[in-house]
């Protein structure tokens, strides 16, 4: 999916990206994201914020969603520098740690996202899991029930939360 010529909105980019992740177009949404990413850092400094975290959160996503999970961090840890508010950032840093079979770093990022949004019930359930993956059971049965108690009847994040507290 080509730009028009002397296109080089770094808006029109990640607008690109996120409608190639839509349809599953993983590789070329991360190559979309990068160049919004490359075009924000060039020039215009006064519009740097939501365009470019949301760049870089996106790149990150993709990456994760190639199996490059290692080197989603490093975009993931930036979108959240540029908008430390967003939940989403967070957790999804708590997941790429998960994977990586990080659980302290795991931990630290969904218990970031709960802090910034109390009520994700996804990071909950995420960080109740990773907790007891990592032995830390009656921390894990904690979040796990926090987590139920705010996730949607029948939601995956309410599903996995049973699924794991009845093996606690």
């Amino acid at each position: 999916a080509a730009m028009a010529a002397g296109d080089d909105s770094s808006d029109a980019y990640v607008i690109l990206a996120a409608g190639l992740s839509g349809v599953g177009r993983h590789q070329e949404a991360a190559d979309a994201a990068k160049r919004a990413i490359d075009i924000d850092q060039n020039g215009r400094p006064d519009q740097k914020s939501t365009h470019l975290m949301r760049a870089y959160f996106d790149y990150g996503l993709e990456l994760m969603a190639l199996g490059r999970v290692n080197e989603s961090i490093a975009p993931l840890e930036k979108a959240a520098s540029l908008e430390p508010a967003m939940a989403d950032v967070w957790y999804s840093l708590g997941n790429a740690y998960r994977k990586l079979r990080q659980p302290d770093a795991a931990v630290m990022n969904f218990q970031k996202a709960v802090q910034v949004k109390p009520g994700h019930a996804e990071a909950w359930v995420n960080m109740g899991i990773t907790l007891m993956e990592a032995g830390r059971t009656q921390e894990a049965r904690q979040a796990l029930e926090r987590g139920r108690e705010l996730a949607k009847p029948d939601s995956e994040a309410d599903r996995l939360a049973n699924r794991y507290l009845q093996r606690l």
